[in-house]
């Protein structure tokens, strides 16, 4: 099974960069979790319409958006954080690397 964000054409491809990763994880959770409350709605209407194994059968999907929602958030806030991590490890390594025994800042 390919990822969901497959370029149309493999021959082409670039590497994705970390930003567009996380951004696509982030759309990702947004859309299923929008989808989610779509099948919420829609389960209040089929009940509301007296047709309840329709409205069960939308609750369960939407309890599966749910769960997939939670999955990419997840997912998204992991990444952020080792982003983080790893942008403030390059930073301090400029910082030691630049410094070597000068103070930080300029006095006055």
């Amino acid at each position: 099974m390919g990822r969901l964000n497959r370029p149309a054409d493999p021959g082409t491809a670039q590497p994705e960069t970390p930003e567009a990763v996380l951004a696509g994880l982030q759309r990702r959770s947004q859309l299923v979790l929008a989808a989610a409350f779509v099948m919420a709605v829609g389960a209040v209407i089929a009940f509301a319409l007296h047709a309840r194994p329709v409205g069960i059968v939308l609750l369960v999907l939407m309890l599966v958006g749910g769960m997939a929602s939670f999955w990419f958030s997840v997912q998204f806030r992991n990444r952020a954080v080792a982003e983080a991590r790893v942008a403030r490890q390059a930073q301090a390594a400029r910082a030691a690397a630049g410094s070597k025994g000068k103070p930080t800042r300029p006095r006055p």
